[in-house]
């Protein structure tokens, strides 16, 4: 359970720096240049992920309660959205981008998903530290963002990539 803390404390520690520590990191972007410290942050968070990969397989599976029966079909129907936004964080659509923060509010989604059908206290560990990390970014961000305008086939195209996504990713579970 140890890695697996440790593993979030580093990812979510560097993830926090910009909104937590603004004039901090901003002095250390100037000391040591934009690339080192791009490096160094990317080197802390995939050591970060990778921990906590590790120590949510191999970390003990101590259960606090068990999912309710529907809880599968519950994950499964908020993952639909989830994917949405996630997908929609990163494409040129205008739905996407009309949510302000589609990328914190897909992770919180599939955060509470998986928080609804994991009762093990590394999954509450995992899946509550990305909920609360979004809960808190959402707090932090700014809401006064402009969209421009996008073709319509854009919109058809993040539609059909946020679905092969979604069943993409229930495959891999499967596995």
């Amino acid at each position: 359970m140890e890695i697996l803390i440790l593993g979030i404390a580093l990812f979510f520690g560097i993830h926090s720096l910009k909104p937590v520590f603004p004039q901090q990191r901003l002095l250390i972007i100037e000391r040591i240049g934009s690339i080192p410290y791009k490096l160094i942050y990317a080197l802390i968070a995939a050591v970060g992920l990778g921990l906590m990969v590790y120590g949510y397989i191999y970390g003990p599976y101590d259960l606090l309660w068990a999912p309710l029966p529907a809880a599968l079909l519950v994950t499964f129907g908020l993952m639909i959205p989830a994917a949405l936004f996630l997908v929609g964080a990163d494409f040129p659509t205008n739905w996407g981008k009309a949510v302000k923060h589609p990328m914190m509010i897909g992770t919180l989604l599939w955060a509470v998903a998986h928080l609804w059908s994991n009762g093990h206290t590394k999954g509450v560990l995992l899946f509550g530290s990305f909920g609360i990390y979004a809960i808190f970014m959402l707090y932090k961000a700014d809401w006064n963002i402009t969209v421009k305008p996008r073709p319509l086939f854009l919109n058809i195209l993040w539609l059909v990539v946020s679905v092969l996504a979604y069943f993409g990713i229930r495959y891999l579970h499967t596995l």
